[in-house]
């Protein structure tokens, strides 16, 4: 059958003129004949059945070049693998001490906290360069898609508005900070936001100050800022804009919580939440952008159309996985969780842009996994200790005491 279509396809060529040439020899200027066909195909077909050996093999191997790249692409994967594991083990007191289910809804937080970023970035990139539309649109989808699940309660609007309000503030600083220092720099000062909200918890009597526990954020905080990438372009202005937005982040936080812990239904807050921010972020679009950015949706590519659908989803499984994690872990832990996102950045940065984690981000990485580590297994021996007869009966007030 081989032979019968070398045949064919060298009589199809009947017509083509063959010019020789000097350089080229007699025997390639003429067709060949019917023998010479038969015995070419033969010896492809026995080539073609040959199995390979070190010696043909050597034929097919790769070149250097090539065979760097997959060492490169190997080692990267195994990195990425590792931090990963590096996550799990971090967050493996949420499952040991809470539930799978918690587990599942912190890593569902975790991956959207990037995500969101991701996709943002890459909209922006693919030719919409409009952030105020892009928030818009997240906080109208939030509202949508809880108004599908939940109808909302009008007491829980009033309650909600401070918590949208120090969350848009805490953003326009933040985006501020970078234009008077760069962006390493405000990241660094931004992973402090676990110690201001440990202070904040200290001051308010909802949590002690003790050794352990100041160890433990102080390994988290220090970790984060090793774990951030970059030349650290530090000015006053920035210093302070970004320590603003830290702790208006953290008060609400804190804030949130404390609405979240006495709420039966945390949908009811995420609708409140969204609406408000859609209301706030529509009145800082008008100035800044205006309506360029829903006119020229339509003109957008397709990438970017994709992008922002995929932005939009992550941020919706962002705003409702953060309620509730703040419901089930608090809001230093929270916090604490949400600088986990930076080791994610850093295995997300391995596998698709192939860099070269620092040592002293895989550093930032082991005291961050610590920090959390240990900030958890605290707390659950705190709640445990308390919860004890003796000790419940020791922390109440005395005769004298007047009691709070």
């Amino acid at each position: 059958h081989e032979k019968m279509e070398a045949s064919a396809q060298l009589a199809s060529l009947d017509h083509v003129n063959v010019t020789p040439h000097a350089h080229v020899p007699a025997a390639l200027t003429r067709f060949p004949t019917e023998s010479e066909v038969d015995a070419a195909a033969t010896h492809a077909i026995a080539a073609a059945s040959t199995p390979m050996n070190d010696v043909n093999l050597a034929f097919y191997a790769e070149d250097p070049a090539s065979q760097a790249r997959g060492n490169h692409n190997t080692r990267d994967w195994i990195t990425v693998y590792a931090l990963l594991a590096v996550i799990m083990f971090a967050l493996s007191p949420v499952a040991y001490y809470d539930s799978w289910s918690a587990l599942l809804l912190v890593m569902v937080y975790l991956a959207s906290v990037t995500l969101v970023k991701v996709f943002v970035k890459e909209t922006i990139r693919l030719g919409f360069e409009y952030s105020e539309t892009i928030t818009s649109l997240h906080m109208m989808s939030v509202a949508l898609v809880v108004l599908c699940f939940e109808r909302p309660r009008m007491a829980d609007a009033l309650p909600v508005l401070p918590i949208a309000a120090l969350n848009g503030v805490s953003v326009l600083t933040n985006n501020k900070a970078f234009l008077f220092g760069g962006v390493a720099f405000v990241s660094m000062v931004a992973a402090n936001v676990p110690f201001v909200t440990f202070c904040l918890e200290t001051i308010k009597g909802k949590r002690s100050f003790t050794f352990i526990s100041v160890l433990a954020v102080s390994l988290v905080c220090a970790g984060s800022v090793c774990c951030v990438r970059g030349e650290p372009q530090a000015s006053l202005a920035a210093f302070l804009l970004a320590a603003v937005s830290a702790m208006l982040r953290s008060a609400r936080g804190v804030w949130q919580h404390e609405l979240v812990s006495v709420s039966p239904k945390p949908l009811h807050l995420v609708f409140w939440n969204g609406l408000w921010s859609l209301v706030i972020t529509l009145i800082t679009m008008v100035f800044s952008e205006g309506l360029a950015g829903i006119r020229s949706l339509s003109g957008a590519s397709t990438e970017a159309k994709v992008a922002l659908v995929c932005s939009i989803v992550a941020a919706v499984l962002l705003n409702i996985t953060q309620w509730y994690a703040m419901k089930t872990l608090g809001a230093l832990m929270s916090s604490i969780v949400g600088n986990l996102n930076l080791v994610l950045v850093i295995a997300l940065s391995t596998a698709w842009l192939h860099e070269l984690v620092t040592p002293s981000q895989y550093v930032g990485v082991a005291l961050l996994c610590a920090g959390t580590f240990g900030n958890k297994v605290q707390d659950v021996l705190k709640k445990r200790y308390e919860q004890k007869p003796g000790a419940s009966a020791a922390s109440e007030p005395g005769p004298s005491e007047p009691s709070k």
